[in-house]
């Protein structure tokens, strides 16, 4: 499905954030993406998106080569990307901003599917209210579901429990592991929550210093564990 490999990437030419990242993700897995601020977590993330021009190294995805695609092209793909800070245009209405997540799809129709309203049903009462006045949770699901109105097949979420009131941040992860369920999506999550990815993910991959440095399943990250002092801590 996702391989990465020798990915190297900065925001500035000669200066690397990313210095070989190297992982692989199979269909249908929620993997997790852990480490300190400042390990390279965001910028793997929008290096798979396309949204970093100095890149180099491999990443495949669903059998393409798609490091060096524009981020439309490798949407088109079926890669969805809830960045962190949502980016949500907020002077459009929930179902303006639900729109765009079509935009480009020709392949899909110019609508909102009834079935993306069902996962929070708090954005079919608020279609018509201006995203910009809706709650920092409620915009978190909004940015998630314009996302999944492009039906991806490979979801890249970064840091969907930020800022985020415990309730809601329980009631995405629910989401979040049905819709993997129900519809086989691959999802990338970077996360600091820990209680969140043990809701969520099956697995756990662990950055530093721009690199993957460990992987573990989630049954080992446990509050205090060594994984979690070794790499969480401060």
């Amino acid at each position: 499905m996702l391989i990465v490999r020798d990915l190297a990437a900065g925001y500035q030419r000669g200066s690397r954030v990313l210095d070989g990242v190297t992982l692989r993700i199979e269909r249908g897995e929620v993997v997790a993406l852990m480490g300190r601020n400042g390990m390279g977590k965001t910028t793997l993330m929008k290096a798979i998106a396309g949204h970093l021009l100095d890149a180099t190294g491999l990443i495949i995805f669903n059998g393409v080569e798609i490091l060096g695609l524009a981020p439309h092209q490798i949407a088109n793909f079926g890669v969805g990307y809830v960045p962190q800070g949502r980016d949500i245009f907020s002077d459009f209405t929930t179902e303006e901003n639900l729109l765009m997540g079509v935009v480009g799809k020709k392949q899909l129709p110019n609508r909102v599917p009834d079935w993306v309203y069902d996962l929070f049903p708090v954005l079919a009462e608020r279609r018509r209210q201006f995203a910009g006045t809706l709650s920092g949770g409620q915009q978190q699901q909004l940015a998630i579901v314009r996302a999944l109105v492009g039906e991806p097949i490979l979801l890249l979420l970064d840091e969907p429990s930020e800022g985020i009131q415990p309730s809601i941040v329980q009631e995405i992860a629910r989401t979040i592991r049905k819709i993997a369920g129900q519809r086989n999506l691959t999802i990338l999550v970077v996360e600091q929550n820990l209680e969140f990815v043990l809701s969520t993910a099956s697995r756990c991959l662990f950055m530093e210093n721009g690199r993957i440095a460990e992987e573990a399943p989630v049954e080992l990250l446990r509050p205090g564990s060594s994984l979690v002092q070794k790499y969480l801590s401060v």
